[in-house]
């Protein structure tokens, strides 16, 4: 069985840990320029702010009931996300941390799962006082179900074993909610009257595999109780995005490029994690849609690679040709991103046919391998490549970012005993 532990509007209850004022009540995160809504309280959601809405067009909303804003914290929450994870290492099971705020266990004997997962739920809490949801089933896609259903059923547990109670299950979920189809894929499926999760699981193989590809045959096969996913394998990861609005519009070719390199240094950082190399690589940027005097500029530029690679250097150069052929003089970029795509396994890349082996290529390894340990053991940007330019580290001007309570002497919370 598969138990799959997820923390309950993470960077909010995080938050809120450390602010007890703010428990209770409606509250969001706001990204690095706090102009975009990524976190929310379950209390935000139910007046209505939705997940990634830009901050100024619900300004009205967050006024009439009172919504607390805050940027973000991110050395604050990834703190907090690695004690979440130290304590489901001490219950000594396979592990795999999925991401900042979600981790699947992999159970092999058969035992009491409800009171396992009560007392893992119960121990996150008292220690971090993070609630978390806890959904277990057979495969990881329908331990994912679980915990969508665990989030609303009061206990934040369920258990999905029998057949009946899947089906059940499955007949109230939205297929678009399934994990791994995303938005073009569900409207496919509304298209040829699939609506459920259900009724995805009672089409015939070969019409699922026409129509989604063997990834999504075997996402069904998961949705219908076959598990095909070991721990640490992804599900359909086709592409990996990394992208940002910037506080400031840049008009400088070499500013953007440093944006850029940033960008294609963070993926490299995840391509590696998981395992994979990127084929194809795509650089993206636009000017503010919202300056109506303005004409609004948005292009991009895809580059394939000879040979499949996860190499930081190789990819941060590709992003910035990539980035000189849409770059435009007198144009204010408003925001810009990198997509690498065509991922396929680091042990199963194809070779070019004409190209001669890479000598250096066990050297290059090393030096990312170390490179990744180094960021890893000293925090993210200790290290990094000239081409990002002079990163600033712990300087921080936000007037409604919260402390670094767990990472910073300086920043402790204190406590004051009156008489």
């Amino acid at each position: 069985m598969f138990l799959l532990v997820d923390c309950n509007n993470f960077f909010a209850s995080v938050e809120q840990v450390f602010a007890p004022k703010l428990r209770n009540k409606p509250l969001v995160i706001l990204s690095n320029n706090e102009g975009c809504i990524i976190a929310r309280s379950k209390e935000a959601k139910a007046v209505g702010i939705p997940m990634g809405a830009p901050l100024f067009k619900y300004r009205d909303l967050i006024i009439k009931h009172d919504v607390t804003t805050l940027a973000s914290n991110f050395p604050l929450y990834g703190d907090m996300s690695r004690r979440v994870m130290k304590i489901l290492e001490d219950f000594e099971l396979d592990l795999e941390i999925y991401s900042v705020d979600e981790a699947f266990l992999f159970i092999e004997q058969e035992l009491d799962f409800l009171k396992l997962a009560a007392e893992i739920q119960k121990r996150i809490l008292q220690w971090t006082g993070i609630p978390v949801s806890i959904g277990i089933a057979p495969t990881k896609t329908l331990a994912k179900v679980a915990t969508t259903y665990a989030k609303s059923n009061g206990s934040g547990i369920v258990l999905l074993k029998d057949s009946q109670m899947i089906e059940s299950y499955l007949k109230k979920l939205d297929v678009g909610e399934v994990w791994g189809i995303g938005h073009r894929l569900k409207e496919k499926l509304n298209s040829f009257r699939v609506k459920t999760a259900y009724e995805l699981t009672q089409k015939n193989d070969s019409w699922i595999r026409n129509q989604m590809s063997v990834v999504g045959l075997r996402t069904v096969y998961e949705l219908r109780g076959t598990s095909c996913l070991k721990l640490n394998e992804i599900a359909s990861q086709k592409s990996i995005l990394r992208s940002r609005s910037f506080t400031v519009e840049i008009g400088q070719l070499e500013t953007l490029e440093q944006k850029i390199a940033s960008f294609a240094d963070t993926l490299g950082r995840q391509l590696r994690k998981y395992g994979l190399v990127c084929s194809q690589i795509c650089t993206f940027a636009s000017s503010n849609r919202h300056h109506t005097h303005v004409k609004y500029v948005s292009d991009s530029f895809h580059i394939q690679l000879t040979e499949p690679s996860s190499y930081t250097p190789l990819l941060i150069s590709k992003a910035k040709k990539s980035l000189r052929k849409i770059f435009q003089k007198g144009v204010l970029y408003k925001r810009a991103g990198v997509l690498v795509y065509g991922l396929t396994n680091e042990d199963s890349k194809q070779r070019d046919l004409f190209s001669r082996p890479d000598i250096d290529e066990f050297e290059r390894k090393r030096l990312m391998e170390t490179y990744d340990r180094i960021n890893h053991h000293y925090g993210e940007k200790s290290l990094y490549f000239a081409a990002e330019g002079f990163i600033k580290k712990n300087i921080d001007k936000s007037t409604s970012r919260s402390g670094c309570y767990t990472t910073s002497w300086d920043e402790l919370l204190t406590i004051s005993l009156s008489k």
